[in-house]
């Protein structure tokens, strides 16, 4: 969570055990969308959708540079 949200701020919310709101996650970048719950299935099965339809290698070298970035 520190890459994402830096390390005072996944410090503070580790010692705290403060829990952070969904406008804070989104803000942060935890977090890509929010949605009410009657239209989660729905952007669910759309983003399935065009995972499913994106090439394997899009996909595999996505998930290499994130890795790259994010050193892991």
């Amino acid at each position: 969570m520190a890459g994402a949200v830096g390390e005072r701020r996944a410090l503070e919310l580790g010692l705290t055990g403060r829990i952070f709101s969904t406008p804070e996650a989104l803000a942060w970048g935890l977090v890509h969308h929010v949605a009410p719950a009657f239209e989660l299935d729905d952007r669910a099965t759309k983003l399935a959708t065009a995972l499913a339809a994106a090439s394997p290698e899009a996909i595999r070298a996505a998930l290499d540079c994130s890795r790259t970035r994010t050193g892991r």
